[in-house]
C-alpha cells in the first residue's frame, strides 16, 4: 500500500489497530476465537458489530449459524448486523432457501442485502457513452492521452439506527 511520506505514521497507526483471526467456515471454535478477539478489543465497552459476508453460497448456512451462535446477542448497548453480498444462491429456489434460513436466525432489521452487480450495466455501457457523446470522445482518444485511468465507484449508504 502506498502513501505519501507525511502520512506514513498514520498508516502505521492504522495497521496497528488491525487484527487478523484465521479460521475455517465450518469450525464453531474458530468463530468463538473471533468473538474472543472482538471482546478483547471492545474491553467491555458498548460496541456495534457488522459482519460483511461475501461468501460462496455453499457456506452461507454454516457461517451464518456460527456467527449467530457465537458472535451475536451480546449483552450491552451495541447492535449486531450482517451484510449479505448478493447474488446468493444459484437460482430463485436456492435464493429463497437462503432467505428463509436467514429469517430463522436474524431479525429483518439485522440483515442488509447488497448487490455487487449494481453498477454492472453502467460499466458495460461505457463504450456507448464514449462514442455517443462528443464531449467524452476526444478525451478518451488514444492519440491524445488525457485519461490515465478510469475508475467506477458505486456507493452503498446504510442508515443504521440504534
Amino acid at each position: 500500500m502506498k502513501c505519501r511520506k507525511d502520512e506514513e505514521a498514520q498508516l502505521e497507526e492504522f495497521w496497528n489497530l488491525n487484527q487478523y483471526v484465521a479460521g475455517g467456515y465450518d469450525s464453531q471454535d474458530d468463530f468463538a476465537n473471533l468473538n474472543n478477539a472482538m471482546l478483547s478489543v471492545e474491553q467491555g465497552k458498548s460496541s456495534n458489530r457488522l459482519f460483511y459476508l461475501a461468501l460462496p453460497p455453499s457456506v452461507f448456512n454454516t457461517v451464518t449459524i456460527h456467527v449467530k451462535n457465537t458472535c451475536f446477542n451480546r449483552h450491552g448497548n451495541g447492535w449486531d448486523r450482517v451484510i449479505i453480498e448478493k447474488p446468493f444462491g444459484r437460482d430463485a429456489a436456492t435464493s429463497e432457501e437462503l432467505s428463509n434460513h436467514l429469517a430463522k436466525l436474524f431479525r429483518e432489521d439485522q440483515i442488509y442485502r447488497i448487490d455487487h452487480y449494481l453498477g454492472k450495466e453502467m460499466v458495460q455501457n461505457l463504450m456507448t457513452i464514449r462514442f455517443s457523446n462528443r464531449i467524452f470522445s476526444p478525451t478518451w482518444n488514444n492519440s491524445v492521452m488525457y485519461l490515465n485511468t478510469l475508475q467506477c465507484t458505486i456507493f452503498y449508504t446504510l442508515f443504521l439506527t440504534v
